[in-house]
């Protein structure tokens, strides 16, 4: 039963999982924004 063990695992999956969801909300919010100035000028 280590500390640092059971943390490791779940910062491991856990971490990819969070750090994956988060910036393709990001990239698709700003991908949104982009499409609709450019909608928006012609």
């Amino acid at each position: 039963m280590t500390p640092t063990g059971a943390p490791a695992s779940l910062s491991g999956p856990g971490y990819t999982v969070a750090g994956m969801e988060q910036p393709g909300e990001l990239v698709g919010r700003a991908l949104v924004v982009v499409v609709d100035d450019r909608t928006a000028h012609g």
